[in-house]
């Protein structure tokens, strides 16, 4: 377990590995992806924008984690942005 406000590289690593999975299902999904399923990458991305956001408020974070969720969000708000201007 990580010492409080410390993220561990693993954790990180998880968390960018599912985000990007995410990411790609919402920007550019396989032509036989369910709209269901890109709805709900595109409520779960939501859903980790609004949780790291919330973790970015928080004091005693280290460097890493600070930007590791930072990160986290702006490739977040790049997705949902490219998804709505492909007409997703």
């Amino acid at each position: 377990m990580a010492p409080k406000g410390r993220t561990a590289t693993w954790d990180r690593n998880l968390q960018r590995v599912y985000t990007d999975m995410l990411i790609q299902q919402v920007v550019t999904p396989y032509p036989v992806t369910p709209q269901d399923a890109i709805a709900l990458s595109r409520l779960n991305l939501s859903r980790i924008r609004t949780s790291a956001q919330a973790q970015l408020a928080t004091k005693g974070l280290d460097d890493e984690s600070n930007a590791h969720l930072m990160e986290t969000v702006a490739r977040i708000d790049r997705a949902l942005n490219a998804g709505r201007e492909a007409g997703f």
